[in-house]
This record gives structure tokens, sequence and C-alpha cells, in this order.
């Protein structure tokens, strides 16, 4: 099993920061999560840093077993850094060797 995560910053290079607009990119991550995901993911609100300046970050993140999924947040990741006119996104994958209840 693994887990993949992609990290989407919410400040754009025109500083268009205001409240208004990171409730649009919040608006667009949460729809498009929703189209993109049916069986469920789970969202973070994190503060990051990118090339010295903070900012508030939605992290993503799926547990899979197939490719598919990391391949489809993978395409959420690109769509977002066109949508938001981000200069990049992470994007990280890691196994999972134990799972517990």
């Amino acid at each position: 099993m693994q887990v993949s995560r992609i990290y989407l910053g919410l400040n754009t290079p025109n500083g268009d920061n205001s409240n208004k607009a990171v409730e649009e990119r919040e608006a667009w991550i949460a729809c498009e999560c929703e189209e993109l995901f049916p069986q469920g993911c789970t969202t973070y609100d994190a503060v990051g840093i990118w090339k010295g300046d903070q900012e508030r970050v939605i992290i993503v993140e799926i547990m899979h077993t197939s490719k598919t999924p990391a391949d489809t947040l993978a395409k959420l990741g690109i769509a977002y850094k066109n949508y938001a006119r981000q200069e990049a996104v992470l994007f990280t994958q890691q196994e999972i060797t134990a799972l517990t209840f």
C-alpha cells in the first residue's frame, strides 16, 4: 500500500491573496477532489515556505494499492498549477509497510 500527497500553495504570483481569491482556490480544490476521488481523500491545511515566503497550503492525501490514484493525483497537481498560476506543486509518494487498526 502507498500514500501519495500533493501540496498546493494558496499564494499566487500576482499577489492576489485576498480572502475571496483564497476561498476560490479552496473551492476549486474541493470540487476537483470530489470529482477525481469519489472513494475519498484527506485534505490538510498547513503553512509552508516557498522561496522565503510563507503561505497557506492545502495537502491532498490518498492511500492506494494501484498506480492509477497516484496518476490522478499528479494530474490534479498539473491542473492546479495552471489554474492558480503556481510555479510548482510538490508531489510525494511513500510505501506503507504496516497498517493496523
